[in-house]
């Protein structure tokens, strides 16, 4: 049923709803590199004539879709738009490529480790995987791993059979809503497959996938690891605080992702 390959899927916003673009462009060039090293086929899903960095051998798929600006507040509206924005990106991309393995979209601005790959070569016809685990990094030259849960916090954790995503052969024949559940949103795409036994996915317990926070245009909101993982709150709770800086790690853990 697949051929053994992972294709990623990079969908990147458009400049307008984006504060520093230039910003952007460099994270995203050190995400690009960061799949470059993994060996799978890339697509980067953006908006046509989108200023874009060094695509490090990745492939662009452009297209014309309408800017929608996002509500300022963290409402489910704004979070219908985001995940419908995303999930017709991801598709464009997957309608060009067309894969014939597996596939992963990952966020613009998060890092993948470089030996992801072997998990299909152990299980090609898997139907998925679900990352559980992995770091969460800012600029500040640490790293927070979680070890469980992970793909409830970060986007960039999910690598489904690309049959399974019933991906149209036209674009003229999208389905944009379920584009947008399916592929909007991670939680979504996780929940559908786990009902069905011959679809639900395997967990994997070490850390392959990289999340960033804290710069600024991350639409999630979170701030930097040392806000979100010891503020005031957590300051005054010892055993959360005991736990969390027992998850604390160098920014060296990332050498493997870059």
């Amino acid at each position: 049923m697949s051929d053994g390959s992972l294709v990623f899927v990079v969908p990147v916003r458009d400049p307008k709803g984006v504060k520093n673009w230039a910003q952007i462009k460099d994270i995203l060039e050190k995400t690009l590199s960061s799949l470059h090293a993994t060996g799978g086929a890339v697509f980067v899903a953006a908006s046509r004539g989108s200023d874009l960095p060094q695509l490090h051998g990745a492939h662009l798929v452009e297209m014309d879709l309408p800017y929608v600006e996002l509500p300022p507040l963290q409402t489910e509206q704004r979070y219908d738009a985001i995940r419908l924005d995303k999930g017709a990106r991801i598709m464009h991309a997957l309608v060009k490529c067309q894969p014939k393995g597996h596939v992963m979209v990952v966020d613009y601005d998060d890092l993948i480790h470089r030996k992801i790959t072997d998990l299909l070569r152990k299980n090609p016809d898997a139907p998925g995987w679900i990352l559980n685990a992995g770091y969460v990094f800012d600029s500040s030259g640490i790293c927070y791993l979680i070890n469980r849960g992970f793909n409830k916090v970060c986007g960039t954790s999910v690598i489904v059979r690309s049959d399974l995503l019933a991906i149209p052969k036209k674009v003229e024949d999208i389905d944009f809503q379920w584009a947008a559940r399916m592929l909007g949103s991670h939680r979504f795409i996780q929940d559908h497959f786990a009902n069905n036994p011959e679809t639900r996915f395997t967990e994997v317990n070490r850390p392959l996938s990289a999340y960033r926070i804290g710069y600024g245009d991350n639409v999630s909101g979170m701030d930097t690891v040392k806000s979100t993982y010891f503020n005031s709150g957590i300051l005054l709770k010892p055993k959360k605080l005991f736990k969390n800086l027992l998850r604390i790690r160098p920014a060296c853990v990332l050498r493997n992702f870059s």
